[in-house]
Parts: C-alpha cells; sequence; structure tokens
C-alpha cells in the first residue's frame, strides 16, 4: 500500500505532531532546551566578537595608522634575559627625536614618550607614597601625533 502525502489533511498533520511531542515530552524539551542554548551561544559570540572588533579599532586609532615607533629595547613578553647586543644599545634621546625631526621632510611631527616602570620604582606625590607604581612622561605634542585624548 503507498500513501500519499496529499491524502493526509493539514490538520490532521498538525494533530499528528502535537500528538508526538505529547508523547515525548522529555525528548521536545531537551530539544527546545539545545534550540535555544545555540541561539544564545552565537549571539554572545557575536557580541564578544563585535567588542573585540570595536577596541581593535579604537586601538589602531589611537596610535594612528602612519606613526612608527621607535623603542630602545624590544617590546613585547620577553622570556630569559636579555641578550648583550639589546642590553648595550644606547637609550633613545631628545635630541634624537630634534634630529629626525629637522633631517627628514617626510616625518610631520616627532614625540617623545619616557614611561619608568612599575616593577622597581617608588613614587611620592603630596606626602603620599605608591610602591611600584608608573609614571609615563611625554613632550607637549604627543597628544596630537598619537591621537590619544587626555581625559
Amino acid at each position: 500500500m503507498k500513501l500519499r502525502l496529499s491524502s493526509f489533511v493539514p490538520v490532521e498533520i498538525v494533530r499528528m505532531a502535537f500528538d508526538s511531542l505529547r508523547a515525548h515530552k522529555l525528548r521536545s524539551a531537551l530539544t527546545v532546551l539545545g534550540i535555544v542554548i545555540g541561539v544564545m551561544v552565537v549571539i554572545v559570540i557575536a557580541s564578544m566578537l563585535t567588542g573585540v572588533r570595536q577596541s581593535l579599532v579604537q586601538v589602531i586609532e589611537e596610535y594612528g595608522t602612519n606613526n612608527i615607533y621607535a623603542f630602545h629595547l624590544s617590546t613585547g613578553f620577553q622570556a630569559g634575559p636579555r641578550d648583550a647586543a639589546e642590553r648595550q644599545r644606547k637609550p633613545l634621546t631628545y635630541e634624537d627625536g630634534e634630529a629626525i625631526a629637522r633631517l627628514a621632510p617626510a616625518v610631520e611631527t616627532v614625540a617623545g614618550d619616557l614611561f619608568v616602570s612599575w616593577l622597581d620604582s617608588t613614587i611620592t606625590y603630596k606626602g603620599t607614597t605608591y610602591h611600584r607604581g608608573g609614571v609615563e612622561g611625554v613632550t607637549a605634542n604627543y597628544a596630537a601625533a598619537t591621537n590619544v585624548s587626555v581625559r
């Protein structure tokens, strides 16, 4: 005997579906729960990726896409001691920055930035002493050169 889909009445199909849902309540509940959790995970991951993207765009805009940064020592994570060649480098000076600004016509502006590490510093301000604090000093044109705003 062949059953044809056209021989079923749409109302009967819906009734059979609801009968199946009633007969298998746990399976139906777990299916709905799985769908809800799946949709929630997709929404959370999409939101997180949007937030990461916005943060990354903000950092890139802050530092600028046309800026070049020169450091005395290597930046980033360092496993182990620095090699002898790196330790013997002369620090960059304010005069080095002035020379770059004077001798490189394509350079619009040069800004200096000096950061004292928080690992080995003690800061005293208005009678209050801070241990392991960081201090950063910049030249007057630093904010304009790097698109950083002081809040």
